[in-house]
């Protein structure tokens, strides 16, 4: 039963990533290609920008899209959230965004994720 969920089959995402820290704000870019099984191939690219408000809690912002190769049925979206470290291999983290244009029918509108993230 295909739900819709995730695409068919498997991708594989090359991105390329840099970042840059001026005290408290780090700035981060992003662009990529998506290896697909099935279907088109892809492309990502985005910004990301942190802001530490204390040891403890950061803030964050990200505008980013995804599309096939041709910049055809494009998804960008704007995402505001932040992490809050409960220990020295915990935290938990969230996020809220929205799509940046008019969804279509197979798109959300709005998006959101709550998680305890573990790092070892």
């Amino acid at each position: 039963m295909d739900r819709g969920i995730v695409s068919r089959g498997a991708d594989f995402i090359l991105p390329v990533e840099a970042g840059k820290t001026f005290g408290h704000v780090s700035l981060y870019c992003e662009a990529g290609y998506v290896f697909t099984q099935y279907g088109p191939a892809g492309l990502i690219g985005g910004v990301a920008c942190e802001y530490e408000l204390s040891e403890k809690f950061t803030l964050m912002a990200e505008i980013n899209d995804t599309s096939e190769v041709h910049w055809k049925d494009n998804q960008c979206v704007f995402n505001i959230g932040g992490e809050w470290k409960l220990g020295a291999h915990y935290s938990v983290i969230g996020s809220a965004g929205r799509s940046l244009r008019a969804a279509t029918n197979d798109q959300p509108d709005l998006i959101g994720y709550l998680g305890l993230q573990l790092t070892f």
